[in-house]
């Protein structure tokens, strides 16, 4: 029960994630720029793949998202990172479109939405791998006798 609890919860963050992040851009009218474009490409399959894995009782989806949401993760952290200033301005991967280093209130102080989409992948990478090592645990070991 402890693997069904923690892939529904990745599966929740994963549509709680595309549901703000469309609430946002359209609600809004925030313009996305390349980084946060590659994180939409990333997160929103991510809430079909893991709910067909909590509908079927899939634990093994480990292998097949893990490159989604690391090259999601990554792409987060290097958007925290340019807002933070820790990279010169052209290292920058927007080059055409909004900017990159635009920042938006969200009302929740420090927190910008890339660090709010680092947290989210985080969290579904944990709570994936979680699942899958609980569910590997609780398997049978079968001895092969001669």
């Amino acid at each position: 029960m402890k693997g069904f609890t923690a892939l529904c919860t990745a599966w929740f963050v994963a549509c709680f994630s595309v549901i703000c992040s469309l609430y946002i851009s359209e609600g809004f009218d925030f313009n996305t720029c390349a980084l946060c474009w590659l994180q939409r490409i990333c997160m929103y399959p991510l809430a079909i793949i893991l709910g067909m894995a909590v509908y079927n009782g899939f634990y093994g989806i480990v292998p097949y998202v893990m490159p989604q949401v690391c090259i999601g993760c990554c792409a987060a952290c290097y958007q925290v990172a340019m807002q933070a200033n820790l990279f010169p301005d052209y290292l920058s991967l927007c080059q055409t479109g909004p900017s990159c280093l635009d920042t938006m209130n969200i009302g929740m102080g420090f927190m910008s939405l890339p660090m709010i989409s680092v947290c989210a992948f985080c969290l579904i990478m944990g709570c994936t791998f979680y699942a899958w090592r609980v569910q590997q645990d609780t398997q049978p070991v079968y001895i092969k006798i001669k």
